[in-house]
């Protein structure tokens, strides 16, 4: 993002049009960082304005804390051990987590979030999405969620015909927000 915004002359760009989207974990951390852009931890030596004017969050990992309690739950191994790797302890999944952040109503930024979730995914139990959608709005943020119903985890990489409905969804969604931030 910083890059980006560094070189947008460069590629004709509005450096406050800039907005970022992620996929199940790579959601999390889009929405980890653009809800914090300033935080030293996701600086990594870096400098210059990493904030988005918008975000789009593709079957995420919005509440990774909850999500390793429902794999537990469930017997999903293969992801009590790579969350278990990635944060190392649970207290880095509470501190590292979009929705307990806004809970905590922690100072944040709150750029336009559009959430595409499939209904059939069995990597993220159905409550994540809506709790943070309730979180987010709670402290003045806007969210759209828009549900695939019948699609698994990853599904607008798997199935044509629902991927292309997704990808109009976030032409929409983005389209709007360069709109708003044109005005």
């Amino acid at each position: 993002i910083r890059w980006i915004k560094a070189h947008a002359a460069e590629y004709n760009v509005d450096p406050n049009c800039v907005g970022s989207a992620g996929d199940s974990s790579g959601a999390h951390t889009t929405l980890l960082t653009a809800m914090e852009p300033d935080n030293p931890l996701y600086l990594d030596g870096g400098d210059g304005d990493a904030s988005v004017a918008f975000v789009i969050l593709l079957w995420g990992v919005l509440d990774p804390y909850t999500r390793y309690f429902y794999a537990l739950d469930v017997g999903r191994e293969d992801i009590v051990e790579h969350t278990a790797a990635y944060f190392l302890t649970t207290e880095i999944m509470r501190q590292a987590n979009p929705t307990m952040m806004a809970e905590r109503r922690e100072p944040m930024r709150k750029p336009p979030a559009l959430i595409i979730q499939g209904d059939a995914d069995d990597n993220i139990p159905k409550s994540l999405p809506w709790m943070f959608v309730d979180a987010y709005e709670s402290v003045g943020g806007d969210v759209q969620i828009e549900w695939f119903p019948g699609m698994p985890h990853r599904f607008g990489i798997t199935h044509e015909e629902e991927g292309d409905r997704a990808i109009g969804l976030m032409r929409t969604f983005v389209a709007k927000q360069v709109g708003a931030t044109a005005r």
